[in-house]
C-alpha cells in the first residue's frame, strides 16, 4: 500500500493549521500501489500552493513529487479560506483520462491560476463555496475541464484554454 491510498488518507493532509509565512514543505514524495489522493488541505487560509516560483510558497509541489500519478484527487481544498494555487500541472500521467486535479469544496475567496491540467474526468472540480477565479489555465484531454456543482457561488474563469476535452469546457449548475 503506497501513500494517499483513499481519498480520506492523502499523502500529505494538512488540517487546521496557520502557517508563517517562511515555512516552506517542498520534495515530497507521492506514489505507490493504488495511489488515489495526494494532498489535502483543509480549513486553513491564506496558503500558497506553487511549483515553488511564486513569492511566499508555502506550499511547493512539482511535477517529479508524482503527484501527477494520484488516480483519485491529486489536490483536495477543504473550507479553505483565500488559497492560492498557481502554475502547477496536475495532469495525469497514465494512459486514459483519471481522477480530479483539484477538488474544492467549501473554499471562500480562492484563486486558481496558470494551471495545467490534462487527462483527468475532471480537470477541476468545483462542489461547493464562493468567491473561485480559475485564471490563465490550461485544460485538454479532460472529460470536463471544470465542472462547477449548484453549491457554488461567484465563479470567475478568465483567459484559459480548453482543447481536446471530450464532453464539457466549462459544465456549471452554479451560479
Amino acid at each position: 500500500k503506497g501513500s494517499g491510498s483513499s481519498t480520506t488518507e492523502p499523502g500529505l493532509y494538512l488540517r487546521n493549521i496557520t502557517v508563517p509565512g517562511a515555512t516552506s514543505i517542498a520534495g515530497t514524495s507521492f506514489g505507490g500501489t493504488n495511489f488515489n489522493s495526494g494532498v489535502i488541505l483543509e480549513n486553513v487560509s491564506d496558503l500558497i500552493v506553487s511549483d515553488g516560483s511564486i513569492s511566499g510558497t508555502h506550499l511547493t509541489i512539482v511535477p517529479a513529487d508524482s503527484i501527477t500519478q494520484a488516480t483519485g484527487r491529486a489536490l483536495q481544498l477543504e473550507n479553505t479560506t483565500r488559497a492560492r494555487v498557481e502554475k502547477l500541472d496536475l495532469s495525469f500521467t497514465g494512459a486514459t483520462a483519471t481522477g480530479v486535479g483539484i477538488y474544492a469544496s467549501g473554499a471562500s475567496s480562492s484563486t486558481l491560476k496558470a494551471l495545467t491540467i490534462n487527462k483527468r474526468v475532471d480537470g477541476i472540480y468545483v462542489n461547493s463555496g464562493s468567491g473561485y477565479t480559475i485564471q490563465c489555465s490550461a485544460f485538454g484531454t479532460n472529460t470536463d475541464a471544470i465542472d462547477a456543482q449548484s453549491g457554488v457561488s461567484g465563479l470567475l474563469i478568465l483567459q484559459s484554454s480548453f482543447i481536446g476535452n471530450t464532453a464539457y469546457a466549462i459544465n456549471s449548475a452554479s451560479t
